[in-house]
């Protein structure tokens, strides 16, 4: 008899080649595979033969779709869900690290290990509680431990709430493993968001006290003695029998963990020593850091020594007790101590000299010390705690009682604690700071979290103006600037790096980290510098937030989609939920992605904590809720256009703004309203502008032409307009555009070549014409127009690259073509029309390569948001990208090598044939491909 294993190989090949087996369950298997054509490792589950019915495959299938909708950091990815051969399977991202099962047979975790496994899971359910799906199986086999994240997996009995499929199991069929199963499970009554925190306590309670709590206990009769007291409130509510009784969702559950923590701490600190109030503002819940450490450990405790007492033991025994207090009090990362006694004996005698060493061989960033002496009527700690620059950053006696081990340690544990992370505060103004400066600097802190631009950036310029060596204050002007969109003008004060670079200690933690990040030149080498920032700072939400901000504007012009800043944004309101500029940029990017249920989320919780409108430029919850609106709600551009002619600067604002939601329907009639009610020409010009943009993009060029012909005559000053308008007539069809007629091209031409000769525009109108001229094969007749173009070197590669590909040497064309991947970001762009026509073609040559993935990534460029403020005048680069965004869709969509019926390519073909329906005939053929590729999705 064939295995399932071997029937899994036989279906899957060639695509996938399945390796082995790595579980089995009651209704599944799961193997390890290799995407053939992504090259890497996936997981893959599949429906068990012998439970293959018809409902079960569609219900496996439905559910997989759920859980791939479901894009969380504390989540396992799934890919996309298929059948093969009778088999419905579906993949998903391959975690190689063990999971909780596996790490609890070592042992219960420790208190602050627990926390953060309780708060990572409670993250990933309230954003799948939020669409509505109920994952009904948490339990330690399905957590995987992935360096310091846990990600939840296996959605493969979830319950979709609004779906009206019920579930995947059947009639007699357990729901859900028996020893985590919620009391409404067992008795087959209706399950809610309840019946998963309801499981995430038994399994935090396994995790705390090291074993199971025995299932339908009440939680008075359990036993407690095991688990920390901080941790016990939260648990009893959440293991209530009843569940309306439990906590009301998983934020207020991850709030209540959050907050005993902090209890914990607080009155840990009190109780213990009153000589560390300093502590008390910084042993907080997220993890502070250096900005010279590596990511291994922030400190080493070295063995204490001992003199004059009897007792010489007590030295390495009171070491590993005050490690472990460190541990308990704080979010600091300690060396485990199997890897610190052998390398401090063969180090050499002098205690700063071992220290050192001792730090680097276990790549700690802090290494602690303490010699212990009889000093009645206790003992006496000569502390020394050390940087990894060698800098001291405690050295003092701790005086300490000798009766109880576990106190003396904690005593000790405070003092180092507070030392090290005093020296490590992100985000916080150097010491010699005035504290003027520092009182206003917190104040713009706290108007930055709220989104209060205005506010943020006045408190911070007057730090500024109280010490203007304030760099960090420098910083962070520039920081709320960006999200100004109406201000123009560079947002970082002149100087601040040359400053910084003259000292970077004046900046210190994290924030060095990103402002090396972000003075870097845009794309992979800013990427780097932020992921490491973000790799080093795993619970600052501040690098997550500034790294997402940078995706969300750029990243899809290096190939990263906006998915990715999503998944950065998430990562920082899961540390911060009351952050309002990564939630503002979330529900902007799921809306323009089109995910309804994670927009509404974002936008509800953004409407609650960002600050008033009059400390904004633009009050941008007001705008999100009318995209929601307009792309969810059923509101129409007509009513919104209306509410919008009563808020003074609005209407302009929204005509402009809606494809950045990817709402052309709505821009078009939008653009009209602004072209007949704009004060005075500059705004009608606008909103033909709007109008012509988002007709391109819903398949309507000779529409479009009419309304930007219009905003020509209509701007003051209307030479760009015009070259724009003759730029859509020949770049265009020039790239393989349908839609514009011969006679309009001919017409665009001749506009080219009269501007070709103006001293501002002449080097762009000859590079259209020299980009026409060799596209269409003519290398001669666009010689003339590349030695024009020459005056402007920005516009060289592209046209030499074409040149090259034209004489059937494409390696060399993409080579030739690179630098000019450099001029994408906003203030850059030599042209609007130049990186449109730079990724379309990389593109293709990259697919004539067969190097589907990267052109795939290269098509993925018009997803940017990368705009200079708020366009008002002529088309920008990126308003260029959207309205060619159909186009880019459709490449993707019918790219070779695709599979069929891949998740994204029945995504972007399905939005492809919306955005095209009542398109121009030239697109009759277009949309009807879409409309078949989309059609085989369903199958």
């Amino acid at each position: 008899m064939v295995s399932w294993l071997d029937r899994l190989r036989s279906a899957l090949a060639p695509g996938i080649v399945v390796e082995r087996a790595l579980a089995s369950g009651g209704m599944g298997h799961v193997a390890l595979g290799r995407d053939v054509v992504l090259n890497r490792l996936v997981a893959i589950k599949v429906l068990k033969p012998e439970m293959v019915t018809a409902v079960r495959a569609e219900r496996f299938r439905r559910e997989a779709e759920n859980a791939a909708g479901l894009r969380h950091p504390n989540v396992v990815r799934v890919h996309r869900s298929e059948e093969a051969d009778g088999l419905p399977y579906y993949t998903m991202d391959y975690v190689s690290g063990d999971t909780l099962a596996t790490r609890l047979e070592g042992g219960h975790l420790a208190p602050r290990e627990v926390v953060r496994l309780g708060l990572d899971l409670l993250s990933a359910l309230g954003a799948a509680h939020a669409r509505k799906l109920i994952h009904r199986d948490v339990k330690p086999g399905n957590i995987f431990l992935a360096g310091n994240r846990a990600l939840l997996a296996d959605f493969g009995i979830a319950y979709t709430r609004d779906s009206m499929m019920t579930s995947l199991t059947g009639t007699g069929e357990l729901p859900a493993t028996l020893a985590y199963i919620a009391p409404e499970q067992l008795h087959n009554e209706p399950v809610t968001e309840a019946t998963d925190l309801y499981a995430t306590g038994l399994v935090l309670y396994e995790a705390a006290a090291g074993s199971r709590w025995q299932p339908l206990t009440p939680p008075a009769d359990g036993k407690w003695s095991q688990v920390p007291g901080f941790l016990r409130d939260p648990l009893r509510r959440a293991l209530q029998l009843k569940p309306d009784a439990r906590w009301p969702s998983a934020a207020a559950f991850a709030r209540a963990l959050a907050t005993a923590e902090r209890r914990y701490v607080r009155n840990r600190l009190v109780g213990a020593t009153a000589g560390v109030a300093v502590a008390l503002g910084l042993l907080a819940w997220w993890r502070p850091w250096d900005r010279y450490r590596e990511p291994t450990s922030d400190l080493v405790v070295a063995p204490f020594g001992v003199d004059g007492l009897p007792d010489s033991g007590l030295g390495p025994r009171l070491a590993n007790l005050t490690a472990w207090s460190v541990e308990m009090l704080t979010d600091l990362s300690v060396t485990p101590r199997d890897r610190v006694a052998g390398v401090w004996k063969a180090t050499g005698s002098a205690p700063i000299a071992r220290l050192s060493d001792l730090m680097r061989s276990t790549r700690s960033n802090y290494g602690a010390y303490a010699l212990l002496q009889p000093r009645l009527p206790g003992l006496e700690a000569r502390l020394l705690i050390i940087r990894r620059d060698g800098a001291k950053v405690f050295q003092g006696s701790v005086a300490v009682e000798q009766s109880d081990p576990s106190a003396m340690a904690d005593s000790i544990a405070l003092i180092m604690a507070s030392a090290v992370l005093s020296s490590m505060l992100p985000h916080e103004p150097p010491a010699g700071i005035p504290l003027p400066a520092r009182t206003e600097f917190q104040r713009g802190e706290e108007a930055f979290a709220r989104e209060a631009w205005l506010t943020a950036e006045r408190h911070y310029v007057r730090a500024l103006e109280l010490d203007s060596n304030f760099i960090l204050a420098g910083w962070r002007v520039g920081n709320a600037r960006r999200w100004m969109p109406l201000r123009s003008g560079p947002p970082y004060p002149p100087g601040l790096y040359q400053k910084f670079l003259a000292d970077p200690k004046a900046v210190g933690g994290i924030d060095a980290y990103l402002i090396e990040a972000q003075f870097r030149p845009s794309g992979a080498a800013r990427f780097a510098e932020y992921e490491k920032a973000v790799r080093v700072a795993d619970r600052d939400p501040y690098p997550a937030l500034l790294y997402g901000d940078e995706l969300f504007h750029r990243g899809p012009l290096a190939g990263r989609s906006l998915g990715d800043a999503v998944l950065l944004l998430e990562r920082a309101v899961a540390i911060d939920s009351a952050l309002a500029p990564a939630w503002e940029h979330l529900a902007w990017a799921r809306i323009r992605l089109g995910d309804k249920a994670g927009a509404g989320e974002a936008l509800g919780r953004l409407e609650q904590v960002a600050g008033r409108p009059e400390e904004s430029e633009i009050y941008l919850p007001m705008f999100l809720r009318l995209a929601y609106q307009l792309r969810f709600g059923g509101a129409t551009p007509a009513a919104i256009g209306a509410s919008l002619v009563s808020t003074p600067g609005a209407l302009p604002l929204a005509a402009r703004g809606a494809m950045s939601f990817d709402l052309p329907q709505a821009q078009v009639e939008l653009g009209e309203a602004l072209a007949q009610m704009g004060e005075g020409p500059a705004q009608r010009a606008s909103g033909r502008v709007a109008q012509g943009l988002a007709l391109v993009a819903l398949g309507k060029p000779r529409q479009a032409l009419v309304a930007l012909d219009s905003a020509a005559a209509l701007f003051p000053r209307g030479r760009e307009a015009t070259l724009q308008a003759a730029e859509w007539r020949v770049v265009l069809p020039a790239l393989g555009i349908p839609g514009i007629a011969p006679g309009e091209r001919q017409h665009g031409r001749a506009v080219l070549r009269g501007l070709a000769q103006d001293s501002v525009l002449g080097p762009r109108a000859a590079w259209a014409l020299g980009l026409d001229a060799l596209l269409g094969g003519d290398s001669l007749a666009a010689n003339p127009w590349r030695a024009r173009a020459a005056s402007d070197p920005r516009l060289m590669p592209l046209l030499d690259a074409v040149a090259e590909k034209l004489a059937g040497r494409l390696p060399a064309a993409l080579t030739l073509s690179e630098p000019a991947l450099a001029f994408d970001s906003a203030g850059r762009v030599p042209d609007p029309f130049h990186r449109a026509a730079l990724h379309l073609l990389r593109g293709e040559w990259l697919e004539r390569l067969g190097r589907v993935e990267e052109a795939d990534r290269s098509w993925l460029w018009y997803e940017n948001l990368d705009v200079i403020g708020w366009p008002s005048a002529e088309a920008q680069a990126g308003e260029v990208d959207w309205a060619l965004g159909t186009w880019a869709r459709a490449r993707r969509a019918r790219l070779a090598g695709r599979p069929a019926a891949a998740p994204d390519r029945c995504v972007l073909a399905r939005r492809a044939a919306e955005l095209w329906d009542g398109a121009e005939p030239a697109y009759d053929a277009l949309e009807g491909e879409m409309r078949r590729l989309a059609l085989e999705c369903r199958r």
